[in-house]
């Protein structure tokens, strides 16, 4: 069984995915397996498949029902202990794998920190939590971008649910962390650089994002929970988010 899985979602991202296979390219090793699930793309995408075919384990190119349907497809064709979702246009940042112990005794889900990449111009790094609460993941989540799984994590819970498509990763995260009491440590290393262009992060995705998070919030938290966190909700984002961003901002205008 190989360490790490790295699983990489597509769909007529050709320039994307160049970036990311290039950024895995220099930390493959025998120990680490590269699975792309493409969903049929017409822009040319073969061509980096091609260039990149040395370092390809398993590439699946076919049809899908989405993001979470692919990265389905990703974690059935992964043989590595733990799986890390890296989609086209992600960038994997320098010399992290040979930082990060994979072994057998390590917790079932280990995240570290992600730089935020908002413009051209902006980007931040997002430092986790040592631990990661119940109350934190009510008003965030989990960049799956800086997340290893353990892949028998999936075979126990499930794979990520279709009916969100915009945030089943959130609903894995809360479910394995606080309904299946899975262990989870973090590491003080950032992973990944993450685009907001990402599906979630879309401002026209921005209100079918909070409708399936609120569904999720009413399947995993109790009424108790629903009304505290709600009714503390302004309070988070007055003393605790915005200051963060702000102080985020400042130190970007400052370099």
């Amino acid at each position: 069984m190989k360490k790490l899985s790295i699983i990489t979602v597509c769909l007529d991202a050709k320039d994307d995915l160049d970036k990311t296979l290039a950024s895995i390219a220099p930390q493959k090793t025998k120990e680490v397996e590269l699975v792309i699930i493409d969903g049929n793309s017409s822009d040319g995408s073969e061509v980096v498949f091609k260039k990149y075919s040395d370092m390809i384990d398993r590439l699946v190119v076919e049809g899908d029902k989405g993001i979470y349907d692919a990265q389905n497809k990703g974690i059935d064709n992964a043989n590595g202990r733990y799986l890390l979702f890296l989609n086209a246009g992600d960038i994997l940042k320098e010399g992290v794998l040979t930082k990060v112990g994979l072994e057998a005794d390590r917790p079932d889900i280990i995240f570290g920190n992600i730089d935020v990449k908002m413009s051209e111009d902006f980007s931040f790094i997002k430092k986790m939590k040592p631990r990661i609460s119940k109350m934190f993941l009510y008003y965030d989540t989990i960049p799956h971008q800086a997340v290893f799984i353990r892949k028998s994590l999936f075979d126990k819970i499930g794979k990520y649910k279709l009916e969100y498509p915009i945030v089943a990763d959130y609903e894995f995260f809360v479910n394995a962390l606080f309904m299946e009491n899975c262990s989870s440590s973090k590491i003080d290393l950032c992973i990944s650089e993450y685009n907001m262009d990402g599906t979630s992060s879309r401002l026209s995705n921005r209100r079918k994002m909070m409708k399936e998070r609120a569904q999720i919030k009413r399947l995993y938290y109790t009424g108790f929970e629903l009304f505290v966190f709600g009714l503390l909700s302004p309070f988070y984002y007055l003393f605790v988010k915005y200051p963060s961003y702000l102080k985020r901002l400042r130190r970007r205008k400052d370099d």
